[in-house]
This record gives structure tokens, sequence and C-alpha cells, in this order.
């Protein structure tokens, strides 16, 4: 079975969590990107934060959250291992054209029905239990 490796980052602010929304999706998740070859987390993580917000990330702060493995959504006989990280970020998060949404989550007050199945059922729980989150 082919495996797609991924990297998501989880940015928290003032306790509450960016999730974005792309086109055509009815829920809100944590920026994911494909590792490129000869990319390590990192740079995929790097990358990301350029492309989707225009901003950097402090690699002093980042921090493994947890990796998940499921079956790929479209794609037969693959799957995708997805390893999840926070991190602070630098500079100003800027909203790109091909996303429909950006939004800080604060799980005090939003509505958590809005959420992927995978930001409500892991990335939260995760979040909260290693105190990243209240």
């Amino acid at each position: 079975m082919k495996i797609i490796k991924k990297v998501g980052v989880a940015c928290i602010k003032d306790n509450c969590l960016l999730l974005i929304k792309n086109k055509g999706i009815s829920k809100y998740y944590l920026p994911v990107a494909n590792c490129k070859d000869g990319e390590n987390d990192f740079d995929t993580l790097l990358r990301e934060m350029r492309d989707k917000f225009e901003a950097d990330i402090d690699f002093k702060s980042i921090r493994l959250i947890g990796t998940h493995q499921d079956k790929s959504p479209g794609i037969p006989a693959c799957e995708e291992k997805t390893s999840y990280y926070c991190g602070q970020t630098i500079g100003t998060i800027r909203h790109r054209n091909d996303l429909e949404e950006l939004i800080w989550f604060d799980p005090r007050t939003s509505n958590f029905d809005d959420l992927s199945s995978i930001v409500k059922e892991k990335i939260l729980p995760e979040l909260f239990s290693k105190g990243m989150l209240n």
C-alpha cells in the first residue's frame, strides 16, 4: 500500500486555533501539505506557511502534536500519514486567494459542528491534553 507523507500545522494565538476552509469544502481543518521529495517536516511546514499565509514559523517553538494515518480520500489502496505540529507564527498571517476562509477558532465559544472530524476527534483532544489549548 502506498503511503503519502503529509505535515500539518496548528498555529495557536490567544487560545484560538488557526483553521482554514477551501472552496467547495464545508468543514474547517488545519493547514496540511504533502512533503515533497527531499523535504523534511520542517521544510514542509515553512513552505506551507509561506504559500498559504505569507508568514514564517518560529522553529524554536515547534512541538509535535501527533501523527495520524488513515485511508486517503479518493485514492484507492493509498493511505495518508500526517504529522501535526504546533508552532508560533512570525509576521502577519494573510488570507491567500485559494482559501475560501481563514478563522481563529476559539474552543470556548465556537461551534464544533463546523470542524472536520480529524480536528474535532483527534487534534483538539491532543491540544487540550498537552495543555496547548484550554
